[in-house]
């Protein structure tokens, strides 16, 4: 039974398999569609390539009832949204979440 120890070793040895890819920058990670489901509540948020943001209370509503649109910048893992129109937030009003 002591020749299994080297042999058990070895299969669990890490190798390249193991390896975690890179995280891609937060550039590239927030363009996208986000929703928020129930039981938290209903949100979607869409985050464009070009800077935009846009936020609505549900998917189906996006675009058409929107509740804040406006632009977005990314300084490390800062977020600054600034709104220029929507229900929820006053025209240029802007807000920072890091």
């Amino acid at each position: 039974m002591r020749w299994l120890t080297p042999i058990l070793l070895a299969a669990c040895s890490s190798g390249a398999a193991d390896r975690v890819p890179p995280k891609a920058p937060n550039t590239e990670l927030i363009v996208g569609t986000f929703e928020r489901r129930p039981p938290d509540g209903t949100t979607v948020a869409r985050f464009q390539g070009d800077g935009t943001v846009t936020i609505a209370h549900d998917a189906a509503t996006l675009d058409r009832k929107n509740l804040a649109v406006g632009s977005y910048k990314l300084d490390g893992a800062q977020l600054t949204l600034s709104y220029t129109s929507g229900e929820m937030c006053k025209p240029s009003e802007t807000g920072t979440r890091s």
